[in-house]
C-alpha cells in the first residue's frame, strides 16, 4: 500500500513536470507575442502551485506513514507483552523466559550453544551468560570432550518440567 501510494504521487509529479516542459516549449515558440507570454506565465504559476500542493501532500503522506509505523510498532510490542508465556520458572536466581526456552530445547536432545542461539534467536553473548548460569546451578551439564561444548539437561533441569 505504501509503495503504491508513493508511486501514484511520483507519477503525478512526472505528469506535472511534463506539462511544465510543454508549457516552456510553447513559451519558446510563442515568445514574441505578449499575449502568449502572459498566458504561459499564468500557466507556469498555476502548475507551480500544483507542484507545491503535491509536495505538501507527499510530506503529509510521509508523516502519516511514519506515525502509523510507530503506532504499529507500539501495538506489536503491546501484543508481545500480552502474549508472552506465563510459565516462567524460578531457576534459583535464573528466573527468565530464555532459561525456560533453553531447558525445553535441551529436554529433547543435547545441543551446542550455537544451536541454542539459532533456535531462540538471541545473541551469542546472551546465550553464553544464560548457559553459564544454568550450568553453575546444575540444570545442564557440559560435554567438555567436544568443541564447542554440547549441553544436556540434568535430572534437576527435568524436574523443572515435572513441577510446572
Amino acid at each position: 500500500m505504501l509503495e503504491f501510494n508513493q508511486l501514484i504521487l511520483i507519477v503525478m509529479m512526472l505528469i506535472s513536470m511534463i506539462v511544465i516542459i510543454i508549457i516552456l516549449v510553447n513559451y519558446l515558440i510563442y515568445k514574441n507575442t505578449v499575449k502568449s507570454q502572459t498566458m504561459i506565465l499564468s500557466k507556469l504559476e498555476f502548475y507551480e502551485q500544483k507542484l507545491l500542493e503535491i509536495e505538501v501532500k507527499i510530506n503529509l503522506f510521509e508523516l502519516n506513514q511514519n506515525h502509523e509505523n510507530k503506532e504499529q510498532v507500539k501495538d506489536n510490542e503491546l501484543h508481545e507483552k500480552q502474549t508472552k508465556p506465563q510459565d516462567i520458572i524460578d531457576l534459583s536466581g535464573i528466573n527468565n523466559y530464555t532459561s525456560t526456552q533453553i531447558l525445553k530445547l535441551l529436554n529433547d536432545k543435547s545441543l551446542t550453544s550455537r544451536d541454542i542461539q539459532k533456535s531462540i534467536n538471541k545473541t551469542r553473548e546472551h546465550v553464553a551468560r544464560v548457559m553459564k548460569k544454568l550450568y553453575e546451578n546444575g540444570y545442564v551439564v557440559r560435554n567438555t570432550n567436544t568443541r564447542p561444548f554440547n549441553y544436556s539437561i540434568t535430572k534437576k533441569g527435568k524436574q523443572v518440567f515435572m513441577n510446572s
